[in-house]
Formats: C-alpha cells, structure tokens, sequence
C-alpha cells in the first residue's frame, strides 16, 4: 500500500492479497485502512488492488466527499452492488481492471446516468451492445479506455456516437482492418493503440508491420 500527496490532489493507493486468498481478513484490512483515511478530507483520488470489496467498503467510499477519481483492480466484488452507490455521481473518472464479476451491463447503465463522468477505463470485462451504447448518453465523456475485452463491430460503430469524445486508448486487443478504418474515420477523435498488439517484438520484420500500419491508418497512433 502506498499514498502520495500530489499538491491539491491526494492520492491513495491500496494492495491486498490475492483473489480468492484470505477474503475476510483482506476485507478487515480494508475496512480499517478507509476507516483512517475517512478523515483525510482532501483524498480526490484511491486505487484499490486485488481486495474484497463489500457493502462495508462501499459505505465508507461513500464517507470520502471529495473523491472524484477511482480504480478498483482484480477485485472481488458484486457489480450490481456498485451501481447502487451514490459516490458514483461524483466521480469523473472510473477505471474496472479485471473483476471477478466481468459483467459490466448493470454498471454501464447506471454510469449512463453519472453526472460528472468524463474518463472511463474498462479492462477484461464483457461488454454488450445495449449497455455500452447508454454511454452515448453522457456528453461530458471525454477518454475511453478499453482493453483485454472483446469489441464487437457495433461497439466499434457506437464509439462514433459519442460525439464529445476525444480520446480512445486500447490494449491487449487486435482490431480487425475493418474496425481499424472505422475508427480512422472518427476525425475529431485521437485513437491510440499498442502497437505490440499489431507487431510482436521489434525486429525488422516487426518495425515494418507496424510501418504498414501506419501508412494505411495515419490518423492512429501506435505506441
């Protein structure tokens, strides 16, 4: 666990045990360490890894008023028992790396209806049409992030509905030549790849792939 004051901006960063290892006493450590810095009234931005997290753990989020900015990583908790929480609304920026619950559709709904969102991360989840589409709703969306999850050609399509963004991030996913014009057409928004999901290694033979790349999609970034 570490934490980092970054001027006005506090920052908390914590790491439990590994899923499925010792849940209750993760659980018990949590609850502790947010019970402390409940009264760290500045805290803006917390990283959870690898805990359980439970309506306990919720409840005390919920006692941070200013915390605007949340990454839950490889954590056990109920997806639908997230998209009941009210400090939802006041974040703008959400990021769900590997969940044991991989179903994001309850939480892409309620998201739909946050306020505030402007970045959203997604990391090996199952996305679904109809819940992601909702997210169109949200004008304030800026930067979406995807990765390790498999998109669809709809949902490739439905990023071009989300008029105000501006940045879309991908990793651990290949996109298909098809999906990769479609988003080359998406002129005001700033696609960025990993480019060693298209070229392993970087050989000659690597370096000339992604060069082709490159020519035939020019307005994407692959870093």
């Amino acid at each position: 666990q570490g934490a980092a004051d970054s001027g006005s901006s506090p920052t908390l960063e914590l790491g439990g045990a590994l899923r499925g290892e010792r849940i209750a006493y993760s659980q018990k450590r949590l609850i502790a360490i947010l019970k402390i810095v409940s009264s760290w009234s500045e805290l803006n931005t917390l990283a959870l890894d690898t805990f359980a997290v439970n309506d306990r753990v919720f409840q005390l989020l919920e006692g941070l008023p200013r915390l605007t900015a949340l990454t839950i990583k490889r954590a056990d908790f109920s997806m639908q028992e997230l998209t009941g929480q009210k400090f939802l609304d006041r974040l703008n920026s959400l990021a769900i790396q590997d969940p044991s619950d991989s179903k994001v559709d309850p939480l892409l709904y309620r998201l739909s209806s946050c306020p505030n969102l402007t970045s959203l991360e997604l990391d090996t989840v199952e996305l679904s049409l109809k819940s992601f589409s909702t997210l169109k709703r949200r004008p304030r969306l800026k930067t979406l992030t995807l990765k390790r999850s498999d998109v669809s050609n709809a949902v490739i399509a439905a990023i071009s509905e989300f008029k105000e963004l501006e940045a879309f991030y991908s990793e651990g996913i290949k996109f298909t030549d098809s999906q990769l014009a479609s988003l080359a057409q998406m002129k005001n928004l700033h696609v960025i790849l990993e480019a060693s999901d298209y070229a392993e290694g970087k050989d000659r033979q690597g370096l000339e792939i992604l060069k082709s790349y490159r020519a035939r999609f020019p307005t994407i970034s692959f870093q």
